[in-house]
């Protein structure tokens, strides 16, 4: 039977494979702050932060109003 490395990995040395998996985490959130420090009011820093930590809590406030649904 045929796996591939990242299955070996997990496998063998599950430190190592929880460095890879956490970093491909913050590559992903470092890509995702990049385009919208870019994109998301570029000329304003304070409307910019304050629009992503308002979208932020309603995501999560949303999302956990979801799973408690789900629970009954």
């Amino acid at each position: 039977m045929k796996t591939n490395l990242l299955q070996r990995l997990k496998k063998t040395n599950r430190n190592v494979y929880s460095i890879i998996i956490g970093l491909g985490i913050l590559l992903y959130w470092r890509g995702l702050w990049g385009l919208l420090d870019l994109y998301l009011f570029p000329g304003n820093e304070l409307i910019s932060y304050s629009i992503s930590i308002v979208v932020g809590l309603a995501i999560l406030f949303f999302n956990d109003f979801r799973l408690r649904e789900m629970e009954k």
